[in-house]
Order: C-alpha cells, then sequence, then structure tokens
C-alpha cells in the first residue's frame, strides 16, 4: 500500500495513483521518476518489451551511479543520506533485460569512456612525467640528507621530502585512469577501483551470476563470504582490506552504487544465506521480482525517440559533470515540509517494529526510511540536475520517494513471505513447547513479561495456525485473566 504522510496508515492514495492499485503493486510508478527518467523508462518498456519494473530499476540505477559520491542530504541533526542505492532485480533469460540495461546505461558508459579517452589523451602522459620528475627530486634529496650540516638543515630536508611524498601519493592516485565502473571483482579489486579523488564506484551487471558467486566467497579460501565492502561502501563507513605483500588499501568514505540484474533463483540463494541477512547485506539492497519473461515482437517495433534519449543522456551527462568526481559532497538541504513526511514515515515503520507486523524482519525494515531518504535525493537530482545542491528537497519529491520506497518493500515483502512464515513456524513450535511445559495453560500476561511473546506476536501465531491454540478469557482468584490455552480437542 502507499503511505499517506497525513495519515497514521499505509493507505492507496487515489489522487496520486494514476493506475489500478493492484497495477502500481505488479509494476513499478515509472511517472515517480523525474520526467527525463521517467519517459526513458517509458521508451524503453516499449523498446526492448519488457515491465516498467525492469526498465524502472535500471533507469533507477543509472540516476544513482551518475551521481557517485558528490551529493548529500541532511536527513539529521548529526545525520547525511548519500544517493547511493543497492538494486537487485531479476528478471528471466531471454526476457529482455539485457536489452534494457544496454538502454539505461549507455550514456553513463560513454560518459566513463569518454573520461578515459580525455585522460589517455591529456593527462597520462603529463602525470607520468611529473612522478618522474618528484621522484628524482626525492632521490636527490636523499643523497643530500648525507652531507646535512647540522639539525637545521635536516629539518629543511625533510620538510621537503614531506611536501614532495605528498605530492607523490597524489600522483598515484592520477595516474590510474578513470574508473566509473566495475562488474565482476573481488573486494579487492574493487578496493583498488575506489581508490580515486571521490572514492566512489558503480557496480552494473546485466547478468550478476558471477557477481553472486563472488560475495559468496568463491576466491576466499576460507570459505567466508566475501560481503564487507558492500556493507562499508552502502553506508560510507571507513574500510580497510589487507593485501597480501602489499600495503592495505584504506577507504576513508568509500560510496557504492549497485544494479543487479539476476536470475530469480540467485535471489532466494542470497536470502537463504542467514549471514546476508543477519549481517545486514541484503537489507541493504531494494530488491524486485519483474517477472519479465520473453515477449513476442509485434508486426511494427517501437524505436526511442531521438529527443527522448537526447533528453536522458544530457540528464546523466550535467549529473556525471556536477557530481560524479567531487572530492567533498555538496549538501542538500530538505525543506520542512519534506522533512515532516520522512520524519513521519520513519515513525510509522518504527511503530510497526516494536510491536506489530514488521517485528520479525526488523534488519529489513529498519533501513526502508533510510532507503527513502536515498530515494528522494536522486529524485531530487533527477529534477534539478547540476542546480540540485541549490534547491531544498520539496514535500512532493518526499511524498514520491516515500512512495517508491514502499513499492520496494512491498516487493521486498514478497519476496520474504517464506521466510517470514519458517520465522512463525519455529516461534510457534516454542510457544507450543512452553505452554505444554506449564500444563497446557498460560497467561497472556505471563508470555509477555517471562518468555518474550507479546499480543501482536500470539495473534499472529494463531492466526496463522489457529488449530493450535485457544484463547479464553478465566478468573484466576481476581479479575479475570486471557489464558492461551492448547487445543486438545484439535
Amino acid at each position: 500500500m502507499i503511505y499517506d504522510p497525513n495519515s497514521t496508515d499505509a493507505v492507496s492514495n487515489q489522487d496520486v495513483l494514476k493506475s489500478d492499485p493492484n497495477d502500481f503493486l505488479e509494476q513499478m510508478p515509472l511517472y515517480l521518476l523525474p520526467k527525463p527518467f521517467a519517459d526513458m523508462a517509458e521508451a524503453i518498456v516499449l523498446s526492448a518489451r519488457v515491465p516498467p519494473s525492469l526498465a524502472g530499476c535500471c533507469v533507477l540505477g543509472a540516476l544513482s551511479a551518475s551521481i557517485g559520491s558528490g551529493l548529500r542530504v541532511k536527513s539529521g541533526p548529526d545525520q547525511y543520506s548519500s544517493s547511493n542505492l543497492y538494486l537487485l532485480t531479476s528478471a528471466s533469460s531471454g526476457s529482455g533485460k539485457s536489452e534494457a540495461f544496454r538502454h539505461a546505461l549507455a550514456p553513463f558508459f560513454d560518459a566513463e569512456r569518454a573520461a578515459v579517452d580525455h585522460w589517455r589523451q591529456n593527462i597520462q602522459a603529463s602525470v607520468i612525467a611529473d612522478k618522474i620528475i618528484v621522484e628524482a627530486k626525492i632521490d636527490e634529496l636523499k643523497k643530500q640528507v648525507k652531507k646535512a650540516d647540522g639539525p637545521l638543515e635536516l629539518h629543511d630536508i625533510k620538510s621537503e621530502m614531506e611536501r614532495l611524498q605528498t605530492e607523490l601519493l597524489q600522483l598515484e592516485i592520477d595516474i590510474k585512469q578513470p574508473c566509473y565502473s566495475s562488474e565482476d571483482a573481488t573486494s579487492e579489486v574493487i578496493a583498488i577501483r575506489m581508490q580515486n579523488s571521490s572514492e566512489s564506484l558503480a557496480l552494473l551487471s546485466a547478468d550478476s551470476g558471477s557477481v553472486i558467486n563472488n560475495i559468496f566467497g568463491r576466491y576466499n579460501k576460507n570459505g567466508r563470504t566475501d560481503e564487507s565492502i558492500y556493507l562499508k561502501a552502502w553506508s560510507g563507513d571507513s574500510c580497510k582490506v589487507d593485501r597480501v605483500q602489499r600495503p592495505p588499501i584504506i577507504l576513508e568514505q568509500p560510496r557504492m552504487s549497485a544494479l543487479f540484474l539476476v536470475q530469480p533463483d540467485k535471489v532466494d540463494s542470497l536470502l537463504s544465506e542467514k549471514s546476508f541477512t543477519e549481517g545486514g547485506l541484503i537489507p541493504r539492497f531494494l530488491v524486485c521480482h519483474t517477472n519479465a519473461k520473453p515477449s513476442p515482437i509485434p508486426e511494427e517495433e517501437y524505436a526511442i525517440e531521438h529527443q527522448t534519449k537526447h533528453r536522458y543522456c544530457e540528464a546523466i551527462q550535467a549529473l556525471l559533470r556536477a557530481f560524479h568526481d567531487r572530492t567533498q559532497p555538496a549538501t542538500v538541504t530538505p525543506s520542512k515540509e519534506a522533512k515532516k513526511c520522512l520524519r513521519e514515515y520513519h515513525n510509522h515503520i518504527a511503530e510497526r517494529m516494536a510491536d506489530g507486523d514488521l517485528k520479525d524482519i526488523t534488519p529489513f525494515a529498519a533501513r526502508w526510511a533510510e532507503q527513502a531518504w536515498r530515494i528522494a535525493l536522486c529524485i531530487h537530482s533527477g529534477e534539478h540536475l547540476d542546480h540540485a545542491e541549490d534547491v531544498e528537497i520539496s514535500q512532493e519529491t518526499a511524498v514520491k520517494a516515500i512512495q517508491l520506497a514502499e513499492w520496494f518493500s512491498h516487493h521486498q515483502l514478497m519476496v520474504l513471505r517464506s521466510i517470514r512464515r519458517q520465522w512463525v513456524e519455529d516461534r510457534c513450535g516454542k510457544l507450543f513447547n512452553l505452554v505444554q511445559s506449564n500444563g497446557g495453560a498460560v497467561s497472556f500476561r505471563n508470555l509477555e513479561n517471562s518468555h518474550g511473546f507479546n499480543r501482536s506476536e500470539i495473534d499472529q501465531i494463531t492466526n496463522q495456525f489457529p488449530n493450535r491454540f485457544e484463547a479464553k478469557k478465566e478468573a484466576t482468584g481476581g479479575r479475570p485473566s486471557e489464558i492461551l490455552r492448547i487445543n486438545l480437542e484439535k
């Protein structure tokens, strides 16, 4: 359902929805994206013959990747949210996912190739020459150390050596060719790619089977999963990657975006790995089963209009120029109305996690509000492009972001359905054994105060397994107490 910030519930808002609610829940509402991105997504749907969800996820991934780490929003008194999203989108083979990916990411990859060509033609030789000169100066200073006449001259030599070493370290970064994206990479390679001035990278893959295998740790001799850098680079936490026989790679504030198109079974395999859920990797992903399948070719095929493609390309390039390579992110401020919407959305989720229907999936639900902030920044950036840092995030943008975050959360809940059922079954078994060991009857008060089963959880269990328990009010010497009994008759 769609969250209405003027209500305490998640409700369907017919003033906002332009299609049937069931269609909304099934496919991504593309009109929530900024116009040049929405137009391109709709065009990809027709040209590649794919569902809106597949086209929308590809375009949203391109939008997030183009901003890099160059923009953030002040989401709290001492808190900032960035625009880097992790998208895990499933589609069957032959369903057009590669075609949708190609159309959506073409301007991004074109810009990356252009940056590499510019670097090779105009920068590489100059940086190499500067590096040789600095190294020669350092060698000369080393010779002067032996000839230094007293501590003052040694101090001067040391100061100059420090300056040259700092310059050399910067040249070591500049000498690497630009790298906006990667695909099939281990944690060490990802860390190397992120050793740039902005510490940003986009992992983009139209067929992410190998990427998923890397995360499962196929190159780790100890058999451990390999998700640490994904956790750090989503949150922007400092990261140290140790390497054999080489100095470790230290990243101060890495930011990584990800768009993984996978077979549907890969989503299930990631969810089945307990460490990915408990460690927080999968909850960081916006998950979507697009239900994309091979479709027939119509008699008249659709080609994306030049104007649609051109406007989309210009928007991607504007974001790349303005933000992607910044060493320090620009900060966007939300309007009071936008902040109020997002705060109420956070509180709405918090209530449901504390004592409601989301208690069993707290690791996932706990990130929904943060995802809404990130999506809001992406939508805002797509709306205002290179002027994004000069404009407040509007209430309208915040509401769109919440609706899109809710759409992703709905799909995440569908994917989690079997896991949630297993969790309820496990808790049902524990509750049954507990009641049975206490003579077949325990008060609700005792279950909550002494055994950690609150009323909402008991209701969830008894609703799912109505034949196992019965609840009755019984006199216990004082006022009637509600008792949970094992249903012996059934």
